[in-house]
């Protein structure tokens, strides 16, 4: 009787309804009492953090046992092509929807008392604009992609380095042929799977987390900022749900599933994109929806969904051509269509050094904007402003984005492993 019910409590947390239960709660706490908003507000620190515990362990023996098996597969070369074109194509894909909205929208173009309000809001904020010299540009950015002790990058929670590790790590290790790499391959499986466990197990107090969360975000953004930042907020939206519409049927395509079977696949996905905000709180159910509901390989999954949602973030491109679009119409600088092709493009790549919370990642823009005479501070004002209100969209669109990259990917793909006595072996056509 007890297991029973204790199940029946475990499926009502799990289940959806309870997630977007708690959004709507948050949302009506955040509205109402700036006073219990705060109050509950670490509540939800408590709970990214418990998430954030988990992420870079999985994302470690994730990416270290699938860059292994592609080293010893041998169409691994063939993979990482397609991997590259396909991330590629879909954040410029993200930049010109970003481009197209903000043209048609003419998001740029505001009165006077929201321009006013957005700069009070710049000025009396904590995060205070990046000076060139924090900003790491050329070969400095190349070098902080290096750990130089990645002990340090996994306890400060520097993401990029970690990959970056742990992809050299999983290439050695697929070269290696020591009788004994089959044990640090299975020791690196079977930490993501109880690290994964472990996840599952905080899940159950997402309803409660994102209450917390939510709140806090909706009493900080405030009612006289939503309103002067509605214009870009809504077309924004707007080019979210043209990405959201066509990733939904490029799945369907890919996986040969109906539009409502896709949407219900990973709508726990969704679900904690927009209630946690956070990217690598996301991968975690995006992995098991892509492997329970798709039937996609845990060699693919592995390998495309960690490494997707740390450099191939599409709703921050779309973001970021928005704000640069935007930032041209206030300021009336005519853009011609070699400085539209340098924002799409530029855009792009800086996108997938967008590593960080939304805000954290406005300074980026600089790199794009200052050599085509745009004022950069301007788009900071525009993201950091905007970004507790669109931070959930940007990780909703990203991780459903990279769902169909890896669909798209898997689509047809021969999933090649090595057995034990060294020979590969096909494991199963996708």
């Amino acid at each position: 009787m007890r297991s029973g019910f204790v199940n029946v409590v475990s499926s009502v947390l799990l289940s959806p309804w309870a997630g977007i239960f708690g959004l709507l709660l948050g949302a009506v706490i955040g509205f109402t009492s700036k006073e219990l908003s705060d109050t509950i507000a670490p509540f939800g620190d408590i709970y990214i953090a418990l998430l954030q515990m988990c992420v870079l362990p999985l994302i470690m023996s994730a990416v270290v046992n699938s860059f292994c098996n592609l080293v010893r597969s041998s169409d691994g070369g063939a993979l990482a092509l397609k991997l590259t074109l396909y991330f590629t194509a879909f954040m410029v894909f993200a930049s010109i929807i970003g481009i197209l909205v903000g043209v048609l929208g003419s998001t740029g173009h505001i009165d006077e008392e929201s321009k006013t309000i957005l700069g009070k809001l710049f000025l009396d904020s904590g995060d205070k604009p990046v000076d060139d010299k924090t900003i790491k540009k050329g070969w400095g950015l190349v070098n902080s992609l290096i750990p130089t002790n990645i002990f340090y990058s996994l306890s400060q929670g520097r993401i990029l380095e970690v990959v970056f590790f742990s992809i050299l790590l999983g290439v050695s290790l697929g070269l290696v042929k020591h009788p004994a790499s089959s044990i640090v391959y299975t020791f690196f499986s079977v930490t993501f799977d109880t690290v994964f466990m472990i996840i599952k197990w905080i899940l159950h107090a997402l309803p409660f987390g994102i209450a917390c969360i939510v709140a806090s975000q909706v009493s900080i953004t405030g009612f006289d900022v939503v309103v002067s930042l509605l214009k870009f907020v809504a077309f924004y939206c707007l080019g979210m749900l043209v990405l959201f519409t066509a990733y939904t049927f490029l799945m369907a395509y890919a996986t040969k599933k109906s539009l409502f079977e896709v949407i219900e696949g990973i709508q726990e996905t969704l679900l904690i994109s927009i209630g946690t905000q956070s990217f690598v709180a996301a991968i975690p159910q995006l992995i098991e929806d892509l492997e329970k509901y798709f039937k996609i390989n845990p060699q693919l999954t592995h390998l495309f969904v960690p490494l997707g949602l740390t450099i191939n973030r599409q709703g921050i491109a779309l973001l970021f051509t928005l704000t640069a679009i935007t930032v041209a119409q206030m300021y009336d600088i005519s853009l011609g269509v070699l400085d539209i092709i340098a924002i799409v493009v530029g855009m792009s790549f800086v996108s997938m050094a967008a590593i960080g919370p939304v805000f954290a990642t406005a300074p980026l823009i600089a790199f794009v904007l200052d050599p085509l005479g745009l004022p950069s501070s301007a788009g900071i004002i525009f993201i950091t402003a905007t970004s507790p209100i669109l931070t959930p969209f940007v990780v909703m669109v990203s991780s459903q984005g990279v769902a169909v990259v890896t669909a798209l990917i898997a689509r047809g793909h021969k999933v090649k492993e090595i057995d034990d006595e060294g020979k590969e072996v096909l494991v199963k056509k996708l």
